[in-house]
């Protein structure tokens, strides 16, 4: 019983460490891993990059709405097309959003023609004009719709 046990262990020991056809495979199978993964992951991600902007910019319209209602006044939110960024128009915030850079990625774009467009909330709450906005990241887009008579954004 003994020398069973010894000859197994001289086995293994004289083969010690793994081969290169055995690391060549491993290499191979995770490439082909990874060439099926990655596509799903990044269209995943866009697709979750698109919907975090357009709720962003939903939820700052509806505060820019509510500013207006709970004032009694007007609240304005001004999109800049060319730049891909917009601002809201607030005392105590006048920094400028820019989606082209992180962690929004983005472009947006609008069924109006001027590059630079305000979008006022009166003291009811409606707002000065319909308004489609498009969020665009790489193939994928999210539209966004702003009925005047509602004052409220809706995602599509």
């Amino acid at each position: 019983m003994s020398l069973i046990y010894h000859e197994h262990r001289l086995s293994v020991l004289q083969r010690q460490g793994v081969g290169l056809v055995e690391i060549l495979i491993a290499i191979v199978v995770m490439s082909v891993l990874t060439a099926i993964i990655l596509p799903g992951m990044n269209a995943s991600m866009t697709k979750n990059r698109l919907e975090k902007v357009a709720i962003k910019i939903q939820s700052d319209l509806f505060l820019a709405r509510e500013k207006a209602i709970a004032r009694g006044g007007v609240s304005r939110v001004v999109f800049d097309f060319k730049r891909s960024s917009y601002l809201l128009d607030s005392k105590t915030n006048s920094q400028w959003i820019d989606l082209r850079r992180p962690p929004f990625l983005c472009r947006l774009s609008s069924t109006n023609p001027n590059s630079i467009l305000t979008i006022e909330f009166d003291r009811f709450g409606r707002t000065n004009s319909d308004l489609l906005l498009v969020i665009h990241s790489h193939c994928a887009h999210r539209a966004l719709d702003l009925n005047a008579l509602k004052g409220k954004a809706e995602l599509r």
